[in-house]
């Protein structure tokens, strides 16, 4: 992976004048006014419909950034600055839209993720779900749909990310004696270590992990008509166990669960790792029809 260094940081002021007001002006001048607005001054450039939107999300975002400790120059990434707009409901205008569209089109082919920084044990670590896409190498990191559609706690504004660009995977010259499986399940030992709980924690919030520790238990409960079978016997001794894929078992809890309802699956499916072993690569092809 590669840190990129010089990523852009924003101020709220700049967010909203970028995603939320019309491209007509200058980037001085729409900044001018979007922080008037997030001020609760009035402006004469806007009409009265878009004011009152403005200024009903403007309340919002002090609430919330008062919450948050932030202060009004307080600069994030802008992933999450868009996080931000999106969870409070700003009105977004057609053209930060548009260059939203056009920024993600021209970034194909160039795979970006973000990282969070924890505590683990007195030493900082930048986490985030193990990620591949094809022909890059994997890295531990949140895509930019994970970041936007997730849950976090505690906040994700007062925390402090980085954004990593995936590198192109490069076949490897096999050691002699070794077989081609003998090479991978090397190369990914480090890769199927557990972190611990309080880790899961800090990237994926106490509720969550909570909520599915008591979910994996009742699943275990219900005994056969549970989908969840005693665990223990994998070499991290996960306390439970299931033949299904890590993303239908996650999909089927969160039909059954409605405490789960409002993550996505892509957040569960990184999180269930720390209690159920579940089996690994592709399941097996179903024979051709007769």
């Amino acid at each position: 992976m590669k840190v990129v260094a010089d990523a852009e940081l924003w101020t709220l002021a700049q967010a909203v004048a970028y995603f939320c007001l019309p491209h007509g002006e200058p980037d001085g001048e729409r900044q001018k006014i979007a922080a008037a607005v997030l001020a609760g001054k009035h402006s004469k450039a806007l009409g009265e419909a878009e004011l009152a939107a403005l200024a009903v999300f403007a309340q919002r975002a002090r609430d919330r950034m008062e919450r948050d400790r932030l202060g009004a120059d307080h600069q994030m990434l802008t992933a999450l600055w868009i996080k931000f707009l999106h969870e409070l409901d700003a009105p977004f205008h057609p053209d930060g839209i548009r260059e939203l569209k056009e920024s993600r089109i021209a970034a194909r082919g160039k795979p970006m993720l973000y990282q969070l920084l924890i505590e683990n044990r007195g030493s900082p670590m930048w986490v985030g779900p193990r990620t591949a896409a094809p022909g890059f190498l994997e890295a531990d990191g949140f895509a930019f749909e994970e970041l936007l559609l997730s849950k976090f706690e505690p906040s994700p504004y007062s925390s402090q990310w980085r954004m990593i660009e995936l590198q192109p995977s490069e076949p490897r010259p096999r050691r002699a004696g070794t077989s081609e499986r003998t090479e991978a399940a090397a190369a990914s030992r480090t890769r199927r270590e557990l972190r611990s709980t309080e880790d899961y924690k800090a990237v994926y919030g106490k509720k969550l992990v909570d909520a599915l520790g008591a979910v994996c238990a009742d699943e275990l409960a219900k005994a056969e008509h549970g989908l969840l079978r005693k665990g223990g016997k994998d070499k991290q001794r996960r306390p439970y166990a299931s033949d299904m894929s890590l993303a239908a078992l996650a999909e089927q809890l969160k039909r059954r669960h409605h405490v789960l309802s409002d993550y996505s699956t892509s957040t569960l499916r990184a999180t269930l790792p720390k209690f159920v072993a579940c089996p690994r690569g592709r399941p097996a092809s179903k024979p051709a029809a007769p």
